[in-house]
């Protein structure tokens, strides 16, 4: 995992950026952000951020907002980003951190929580 680190320049945790990265996408107008905490599950990720979007226009908005808010204020730049071209499903990998924006009936179809979430490891944002 690579070591991100805030303007203090002291180390974010995993949980730190996962909280950041959802007020980026509740400031977008992002709908039913979650998160997962996958350190007692694999090694891909500490988090995933998940969250939805009415149309392709705004998924891509919260991307770019995420991707700009992270770049200018703690110098971060995602390890890989899929999906901006369709924007149906757009995911950004910030090592600790991967955040899926999806199109609503998307997320509906390939149900990405059901696979990761289980009885202690959901992690609700706090909605502004």
């Amino acid at each position: 995992m690579v070591d991100i680190y805030n303007q203090q320049n002291t180390r974010l945790e995993g949980l730190e950026l996962a909280k950041i990265i959802a007020n980026c996408i509740i400031d977008k107008k992002g709908t039913d952000v979650i998160g997962i905490n996958l350190n007692n599950i694999s090694n891909i990720a500490d988090y995933f951020v998940i969250a939805s979007a009415s149309n392709t226009t705004l998924v891509r908005a919260i991307a770019e907002g995420i991707d700009e808010k992270l770049s200018k204020t703690y110098s971060i730049e995602p390890l890989r980003r899929e999906g901006l071209k369709e924007a149906r499903w757009i995911a950004l990998d910030y090592s600790t951190v991967i955040v899926h924006i999806f199109l609503a009936d998307s997320r509906k179809f390939y149900q990405l929580e059901r696979l990761w979430i289980n009885e202690s490891n959901l992690v609700q944002f706090e909605q502004k």
